[in-house]
This record gives structure tokens, C-alpha cells and sequence, in this order.
């Protein structure tokens, strides 16, 4: 079993931080591992859509297909992979501190069935620090925008 959680502040409004980070069309700016995105379903995000990634993780290419289970504008994502050996949902909420500074936070929640009992700690903790690596890069694009 697979839970991690990152969070980190961001000196933007929760607008501007929440609405870039959401749209998937972003991820391979800040998200490291995503080396593609297709729509599956008609933009914007929304209850339903669904969109296809490729990413690497351990050296390796894998496809997967989130599908927004949860979207609360400004607030809430909810993403799931339901099929494949990749089973976990990713939430990303925002909080605003004030005006100007957000805080965000990934969670992450599975049971990956392409890592052994033995193999799942190591990938949380693959999975945890490439998660806050991300979201440093998130608050470095932002914040220099």
C-alpha cells in the first residue's frame, strides 16, 4: 500500500496556483516524470475527463489513463487510475494563507500491483520525493512568472 503526502507554500494566489496547477496540459512543466499528455475526454478539466500519460518511473515507460473522480474549482482534484497495474488516486487541494500565498498539497493513495509487498515502501518513498521535487519546480515556475 501506497500513501504519501507533500505539501508546500506557494507565494501566488490561490487562483493563479490552483488553475495551473489543475490543467493537465501544465504537468509536463512542473511534473518531471510526464513526458506526455492526451486528452481523452473535451476540455477543460471536469467531473469525468479523462486523460492519458506517459511517464517514466524506476527507468521505465509506463501509460495510464487519470480519471477525475472529484473537482471542486480552487479547492479539489481528485484523479484515479482505474485500470492497469497502477491502481492509486492523486488529490491535489489548495488552501489559501492570504491574498498572495497558497498552499498546496498532493496526496497520493494505492495499492500499485506492479510492486511487491517488499518493493512498495521503496516506491512510496520514489513516489514522495519526486512529488516534492515537483512541487518545488511548480513554486519555482510560479513564483518567477
Amino acid at each position: 500500500m501506497i500513501s504519501i503526502r507533500n505539501e508546500i507554500e506557494i507565494n501566488k494566489p490561490i487562483l493563479e496556483v490552483s488553475n495551473y496547477a489543475a490543467d493537465p496540459n501544465n504537468s509536463t512543466k512542473w511534473c518531471k516524470k510526464v513526458i506526455s499528455i492526451q486528452w481523452k475526454t473535451a476540455k477543460p478539466i471536469q467531473l469525468n475527463s479523462k486523460i492519458a500519460y506517459k511517464s517514466k518511473f524506476l527507468g521505465q515507460l509506463i501509460s495510464y489513463t487519470y480519471e477525475v473522480v472529484f473537482f471542486e474549482e480552487n479547492k479539489k482534484l481528485m484523479l484515479k487510475i482505474k485500470e492497469g497495474l497502477l491502481p492509486l488516486s492523486t488529490t491535489f487541494a489548495w488552501n489559501s494563507i492570504d491574498e498572495n500565498t497558497t498552499i498546496m498539497t498532493i496526496t497520493t493513495i494505492g495499492k500499485p500491483k506492479m510492486f511487491s509487498t517488499i518493493l512498495s515502501p521503496f516506491a512510496s518513498a520514489i513516489m514522495k520525493q519526486r512529488n516534492k521535487k515537483d512541487l518545488k519546480k511548480l513554486k519555482e515556475t510560479l513564483e518567477n512568472k
